[in-house]
């Protein structure tokens, strides 16, 4: 699956990261293409090479929200 990372921060500072297939996704301005994984934990880590604060979309990628 394909996954990228929005490049505006979150009110709360996070960068979020979705999947191809996330609704919210159509609504991210700005998004870097991070990749082909095979769960969000390995998108979660590329993500961190670039933002620090990274979190995963609560739609689809619950696994790697912190909530």
């Amino acid at each position: 699956m394909i996954y990228y990372v929005d490049d505006n921060a979150k009110p709360t500072g996070e960068h979020e990261i979705h999947t191809e297939y996330c609704d919210r996704l159509k609504e991210v301005e700005s998004k870097r293409r991070l990749g082909d994984f095979v769960n969000c934990f390995g998108a979660l880590q590329k993500a961190r090479e670039i933002y620090p604060n990274v979190d995963g979309c609560v739609h689809c990628c619950s696994e790697c929200h912190k909530g």
